[in-house]
Order: C-alpha cells, then sequence, then structure tokens
C-alpha cells in the first residue's frame, strides 16, 4: 500500500476538476470563521509554531536567501521608482545604477526618522510603502546625497 502522502498527491490529481475552487468557495463562506481559528491555534501553540519555522528555515535555507533577496530587491526598486518621478534614477543627475541609489530626506531628518522606525534601508523602504509614499523623500544617488548634505549650513562637517 503507497504512504498516505503519495496517495493523496495522487488522489488529487486523478479529480482535480472536482476539487478545482472547493477551497474559494470554502473561503468565501467561513473565511472569517477559518481566520480567528487558525489565529487563536497560532496563539496556543507558539512553540510548535516557532519550532516548524525553524526547521523549515533550515530544510531551505538557500532557496529562503535567495527568496529575501529577490524580495529586498523587488521592494528597492518599487520605492526608489516612485520618489524618482517613474524611474529609478537620481532625480538631480539621472545617474541609474541601483547600487548607488538612496532614499533622500527632503526635510534632512533622515537620522531622527531612522531612530524612530528602528533602522534605515529595508525598513525605510517597508515604512514608506506601508504608509502610502508620503511627499517629502526623492532619489538621490549617493554622490548627490553627499553634495546636498554639505551645501546645507548644518553639513559644515562631512558624516563620521
Amino acid at each position: 500500500m503507497p504512504n498516505t502522502k503519495t496517495y493523496s498527491q495522487q488522489y488529487y490529481q486523478d479529480n482535480k476538476t472536482k476539487w478545482d475552487g472547493y477551497n474559494d468557495k470554502r473561503y468565501q463562506v467561513y473565511g472569517d470563521a477559518i481566520a480567528a481559528y487558525l489565529l487563536r491555534w497560532r496563539n496556543n501553540n507558539k512553540d510548535k509554531v516557532s519550532q516548524y519555522g525553524k526547521n523549515n528555515y533550515e530544510k531551505n535555507k538557500e532557496q529562503q536567501q535567495k527568496n529575501h533577496r529577490e524580495y529586498t530587491r523587488r521592494l528597492k526598486e518599487t520605492v526608489l521608482t516612485h520618489y524618482g518621478n517613474g524611474e529609478m534614477k537620481c532625480v538631480l543627475c539621472g545617474f541609474d545604477n541601483p547600487h548607488a541609489l538612496t532614499i533622500d530626506h527632503i526635510n534632512g531628518n533622515g537620522s531622527t526618522h531612522r531612530r524612530a522606525i528602528g533602522g534605515g534601508g529595508v525598513k525605510t523602504y517597508l515604512w514608506l510603502r506601508r504608509n502610502n509614499y508620503p511627499s517629502g523623500y526623492r532619489t538621490l544617488c549617493s554622490n548627490c546625497q553627499l553634495i546636498e548634505y554639505l551645501s546645507k549650513p548644518q553639513g559644515a562637517k562631512p558624516p563620521q
């Protein structure tokens, strides 16, 4: 007799048309109740959930890291494109190498903002996206960012 997992997979493949749309219909009817149940279960079984996540990460470490790098790249590209007026370029000089593009706080409150949200880089990109891309930011290359910093009265000394 085949093992249960293999049997289930084969059964699903043989009866795919029967199952197509079944979960969609089920979630339309019971979606809120299912979500509430799953949330309760996760809260009552935090150790199991944590252990499952750790085991899954170890099993698929390379793929997980690859997925995270790709997610981060797409997030950065989306944010920089938005603040680059629809292009992933420096708004002052037109430089377009993504490795040197940054988000500029136009009002000069970047360090205060980074402290408030708990970091820069990806955390800043996530914050901007979650807050519906507020105004007061722009895409600059590292050179223009430094030139802007040094041209302001408080920027008389270079950053440490």
